[in-house]
């Protein structure tokens, strides 16, 4: 749980709905928190506190009145119930131009922990999730890579394997003895998880520390485990990666507050249809979408025209690299992704993780 925050130097979170058992229920979790909300219940009683307020937590109920009147800001959540479908939230969030859509119950946790933080004006540690457009592009090695060279840069960094089909993590690594928990343990857990005794019980090494799946068994992970993982590593740790799987293999809305969602790209064009599609399918995770293409391309397309059809920009490009595979065999990946292409391309990424908002808005 959040811990409160001091009197001196609390802001207030404001919470707009005309619903009394959501707006009830978000007071109270603000309270738990350790900070005190203003609530309103319409955009006009919003309006004075708009500016000012550490973060805006918008109810579903009043998203349509709120689609003009009110300015542009950062830091807006839209709040949704069990009932309301993907597809509405993400309407109703673009609507009225919101960072992310938490779905109660699911997402109570993580609504606490961003309303603590930002009433100090805390930044939160980013998340950056990785995914193909496609079986087979690369999402899993790229995610290790990333983990990886941010680790070598001083980062505490965790490294999430989401994906209960991808054989594991560890095995990319080289840590299938090393001894921590996985996956199935944590299933069996509350999804309240401590920060301490989460970092501490997982597979580490130097600044990086995994949380894997096995081979053994392959429970469903639900989104609001995930969340409950990725609230507490917000809290131990400065970076997170996170690999996911295709779209859909988490059922409802994923309560996840994601910095930047990168899509690798095939340079082909079926890969470059299924890349709008896995967009569209992670589109409630993050605001922020980049392409990182694989190349070379049978098609000879450019990066110029993936970009345009996908609507997201390339960050980078990323060439077959015929020895890696051999290397992650071996377990030399850590060596291969200092001398190869890879480790430049992770740190392209990287950089694009922490680009401030506005530029990146800008330059899309």
């Amino acid at each position: 749980m959040p811990t409160a925050v001091p009197d001196s130097t609390r802001r207030q979170p404001l919470i707009i709905s005309g619903d009394h058992q959501m707006a009830a229920r978000l007071v109270d979790l603000a309270v738990a928190a350790g900070v005190e909300p203003r609530q309103v219940s319409n955009g006009v009683a919003a309006q004075p506190h708009w500016d000012t307020a550490s973060v805006v937590l918008i109810g579903d109920d009043v998203a349509e009145s709120l689609a003009s009147g009110l300015t542009q800001r950062d830091d807006i959540i839209l709040v949704t119930t069990d009932d309301c479908s993907i597809d509405n939230a993400h309407r109703l969030a673009t609507t009225v131009g919101a960072d992310q859509v938490a779905s109660l119950p699911a997402a109570t946790d993580w609504v606490m922990a961003r309303m603590a933080w930002a009433a100090v004006g805390q930044t939160t540690p980013p998340v950056v999730a990785v995914t193909g457009a496609r079986g087979g592009s690369g999402a899993s090695t790229l995610a290790t890579a990333m983990a990886l060279r941010a680790a070598h840069t001083g980062q505490d960094t965790l490294l999430v394997d989401a994906d209960r089909y991808g054989g594991g993590l560890d095995i990319v690594l080289g840590w299938e003895r090393h001894v921590g928990l996985r996956w199935p343990e944590l299933a069996a857990m509350p999804t309240a998880f401590d920060p301490d005794k989460l970092k501490d019980g997982l597979p580490s090494q130097g600044r990086l520390t995994l949380l894997s799946h096995t081979r053994d068994a392959r429970p469903s992970v639900s989104s609001e485990r995930l969340a409950g993982v990725l609230t507490a590593a917000r809290q131990t740790h400065d970076l997170i990666v996170l690999d996911l799987p295709r779209p859909g293999a988490f059922p409802g809305p994923m309560a996840c507050d994601v910095d930047l969602l990168v899509v690798i790209v095939p340079a082909e064009i079926r890969a470059v249809a299924a890349a709008r599609h896995a967009i569209a399918g992670f589109a409630q995770l993050a605001d922020r979408v980049c392409l990182v293409t694989r190349k070379p391309s049978p098609g000879r397309l450019s990066d110029e025209q993936i970009a345009h059809v996908v609507s997201a920009p390339v960050v980078t490009s990323w060439n077959t690299d015929s020895k890696l595979a051999g290397a992650m065999e071996a377990v030399r990946f850590a060596g291969r992704i200092k001398r190869g292409e890879l480790g430049a391309v992770a740190d392209a990424v990287l950089s694009a993780v922490t680009t401030d908002r506005r530029e990146w808005a800008a330059a899309s």
